[in-house]
């Protein structure tokens, strides 16, 4: 069964840092890419993002952390 989950739904920019809990990273941030960890089950979303004072920085978020696999369903921990 595909799944799906919409990362902008539920990622936003803070001031050039991307976190859980707000939306539309990908209007203020680009080059956004997954990496997935060596040796582990990791996987993160790694952009280059805008800060408030319009200066441009790299930045990472942990998806493990907050998205889940339940019953072949991806849901926000």
């Amino acid at each position: 069964m595909p799944t799906e989950l919409r990362l902008s739904d539920h990622i936003g920019n803070i001031d050039g840092e991307l976190q859980f809990g707000d939306q539309n990273f990908q209007e203020t941030c680009q080059d956004c890419h997954l990496e997935f960890g060596d040796g582990d089950q990791s996987v993160w979303l790694v952009c280059t993002c805008q800060t408030m004072d319009g200066e441009w920085k790299p930045t990472q978020i942990l998806l493990d952390s907050q998205i889940d696999n339940n019953d072949s369903q991806l849901e926000i921990g």
